[in-house]
């Protein structure tokens, strides 16, 4: 099975969208970082996104 690779112009949406950690993993290794290690990096750090944007919603 194929995956769909991440290359560098990915890595600052992934910032933005899953976090520092998946941002990191992105830009050390561009081209072996897929999307399952994606989406599970997601699930691990999705509590912990959400309360970010609701803490940044909170200071605005």
């Amino acid at each position: 099975m194929h995956h769909r690779f991440f290359r560098r112009p990915d890595c600052t949406e992934l910032r933005e969208e899953i976090g520092q950690l998946c941002a990191e993993l992105c830009e050390d290794n561009p081209y072996s970082f897929n999307e399952e290690q994606m989406v599970e990096k997601f699930q691990k750090n999705q509590k912990i996104i959400t309360l970010r944007r609701e803490n940044k919603k909170q200071e605005r």
